[in-house]
């Protein structure tokens, strides 16, 4: 199984503000991009501690993920993430509480507010005028991403922090 790793950026070593978005590096084969998120958001109301990170608006938790390809009805075909230990499901009727996640995804974008609890990849993390901190060259990282992962269905994704 192809495997991708997530090491996410310190915010206050990387001077960026961490309370608005996560920035971090995708390494994979021979490719180092660049990715955003949204900011890490715990889940009030998750019955356990790991609690998913609030749907729509926080990024996921770290782990490992099951990458699943699947038709997004905004985004096309797109990588998902599931992990059912950590609350992440690839559709809502998986899922057995209202608080827990589903569709997050792999997809283009440049800021975290361009996304809802999904990964954006780059090619070069970018300082924007009026959004902050965000990353460069999506489309083209995404072209990289679907590249190694050519043929595949399932893949791996490993966060860490």
């Amino acid at each position: 199984m192809k495997t991708l790793h997530l090491q996410r950026w310190d915010g206050y070593e990387n001077d960026y503000d961490a309370s608005t978005r996560t920035l971090g590096t995708l390494t994979f084969e021979d490719a180092d991009l660049r990715t955003v998120e949204c900011p890490w958001m715990p889940n009030l109301e998750a019955d356990d501690e790991i609690g998913g990170g609030v749907p729509h608006e926080s990024c996921v938790p770290v782990g490992e993920y099951d990458l699943v390809l699947r038709e997004s009805p905004r985004h096309g075909e797109r990588w998902h993430l599931v992990n059912p230990d950590l609350h992440v499901f690839l559709e809502p009727g998986d899922r057995d509480h209202e608080w827990q996640r589903y569709a997050c995804m792999i997809h283009t974008g440049n800021f975290a507010s361009q996304l809802s609890g999904c990964i954006a990849p780059g090619v070069r993390p970018y300082l924007f005028d009026r959004q902050g901190w965000g990353v460069s060259g999506s489309a083209v990282a995404m072209r990289r991403i679907g590249e190694y992962l050519a043929g595949e269905t399932l893949a791996q994704l490993i966060i860490i922090e």
